[in-house]
């Protein structure tokens, strides 16, 4: 796991929101929490203003006054929540140690996705590309079915706007995208700018959709039936070769 926050193009002093936050849960924690780590846009270097700090909290114990202690540090920054949302997942040790929590836990993802802001890295080990390859598959498969529920509903072009589709399609498409280039290379592309120019061909194309609106735009009025075909022969073909 790495250790050093990636500079991100935002205007929010995210730093000091993340030093604000733990500074307030080690008073009111103390030794009881035992991790806490960055994951998401913000850890990868690629945040928005629309972005919210993905932050995991690993305490020795949890508790209903644990969890109140966290929604309290969230909400009592120097910016406020509204506008710069601490979006904290909370486990107890037992839990992280649980193979029930291994959908929420996610290993590998974390190893690579991930800085460690406070505590010990529970996740310092070796990254499981079979464990990995297992994981992004269960995205493809998500994704192919949210795919094919556009193409059975039919909805009108007006309804597919960019950030429906970007959000229910593009946007979940690029975590296996990163975790198969990382599996095939050894070279796990953090930013958006690192995984296109890695990729070629129909997968280049759909980080383009995912980023260019106006070319989301502009293919989907040409055929936009055609843009959610392309994006299902794509996602098959990904699911067969896995």
């Amino acid at each position: 796991m790495r250790t050093t926050i990636p500079h991100n193009e935002v205007s929010h002093p995210y730093g000091k929101v993340v030093d604000e936050f733990l500074s307030m849960l080690k008073k009111r924690q103390g030794k009881n929490l035992r991790c806490v780590f960055l994951s998401g846009s913000y850890a990868r270097g690629e945040a928005t203003e629309a972005s919210d700090l993905d932050v995991f909290c690993i305490f020795g114990q949890i508790s209903l006054d644990v969890l109140a202690d966290v929604g309290f540090c969230a909400r009592n920054m120097s910016v406020p929540y509204d506008s710069l949302e601490i979006n904290a997942q909370c486990f107890g040790m037992n839990e992280l140690q649980s193979h029930d929590f291994d959908g929420w836990t996610e290993t590998p993802v974390k190893i690579l996705d991930s800085v460690l802001l406070y505590g010990k890295d529970f996740f310092k080990e070796e990254v499981s590309v079979p464990e990995l390859r297992k994981i992004y598959t269960k995205y493809l498969v998500d994704v192919l079915m949210s795919i094919r529920h556009y193409l059975c509903v039919d909805e009108p072009v007006e309804k597919l706007t960019y950030r429906k589709i970007q959000n229910n399609l593009l946007k979940p498409l690029m975590f296996p995208l990163r975790m198969e280039r990382y599996c095939a290379t050894g070279v796990f592309p953090l930013t958006l700018d690192e995984l296109e120019r890695a990729l070629d061909g129909d997968e280049k194309l759909v980080v383009a959709l995912y980023r260019d609106e106006t070319l989301y735009n502009k293919r989907m009025k040409e055929d936009h039936r055609a843009v959610l075909g392309f994006l299902h022969a794509l996602v098959c073909k990904k699911l067969s070769c896995v």
